[in-house]
């Protein structure tokens, strides 16, 4: 009652938990009271359903948010077409710089070596595999599908990960904490088989219309990461790059 009541309103609701099962994989190095520290039911996240949600803004919010929109359409339409010799640069610098979060640097030359065979830094070909995925969501953020989005992710892992490239997790994954499983970390994301529903009903949010562009990019950016979150460092700023390129189809 309280999350439609909270819907009816306009508010965003707090993002809910549940407690599932925790089936430990053999870690001979981990401790015994280590072990015992990650026995039992663990909590993990419930992607909200974003595609009907309604949305209320403070009015200096949506004022602050239309504004930049407006900034960012004057400069396309002012300096767009200077910038598109260097749009390949432009990506490279993007993908260089989302790949820093995740501690992932490899300097210009590097990735440029990466592009034509005459390296094999591993960061270096990470980063270029994002500027790859960032490739793939430009082409395609026409046609925002599931299909679309695996399209994106076979591009950015089918050099590193063939074997999970174009395909969502099968397994839980978690951030901060211990290898050994869930029970102590930051934050816990929906299990596996939550992330395609999670993924249909983000699309339907995307296509959406009536909702201011930077909000919806920013959601859009938060539910993407809260849902699918990729269980190792390399996939995910390409992910990030993929849902930014999605969410920016406006």
């Amino acid at each position: 009652m309280a999350t439609q009541s909270a819907t009816r309103r306009g508010h965003w609701p707090a993002l809910r938990y549940e407690e599932l099962e925790w089936r430990a994989s053999d870690h001979g190095l981990a401790s015994r009271a280590e072990r015992r520290r990650h026995e039992g039911p663990y909590r993990a996240a419930i992607p909200l359903t974003i595609a009907r949600r309604s949305l209320r803004l403070a009015d200096d919010v949506l004022a602050e948010a239309e504004e930049a929109a407006g900034e960012i359409s004057r400069f396309d339409s002012e300096a767009g077409d200077e910038l598109v010799p260097f749009s390949a640069v432009l990506l490279c610098s993007e993908s260089a710089a989302s790949s820093q979060i995740e501690n992932l640097t490899a300097s210009a030359r590097a990735v440029a070596e990466a592009e034509i065979g005459a390296s094999d830094g591993p960061n270096a070909s990470v980063i270029l595999a994002n500027v790859r995925a960032m490739t793939a969501a430009i082409e395609l953020a026409d046609d925002l599908s599931s299909a679309s989005i695996r399209a994106m992710h076979r591009a950015l892992l089918q050099a590193t990960e063939p074997k999970t490239a174009g395909s969502w997790r099968t397994e839980q994954v978690w951030i901060g904490g211990s290898s050994v499983g869930p029970h102590l970390a930051m934050f816990v994301p929906p299990r596996h088989d939550r992330v395609s529903a999670a993924i249909s009903d983000l699309i339907r949010f995307l296509r959406r219309d009536d909702l201011p562009v930077l909000p919806q990019a920013a959601i859009a950016h938060a539910q993407f990461e809260t849902s699918t979150r990729a269980p190792t460092a390399t996939a995910a700023p390409g992910e990030r790059s993929c849902t930014r390129c999605c969410a920016a189809r406006r």
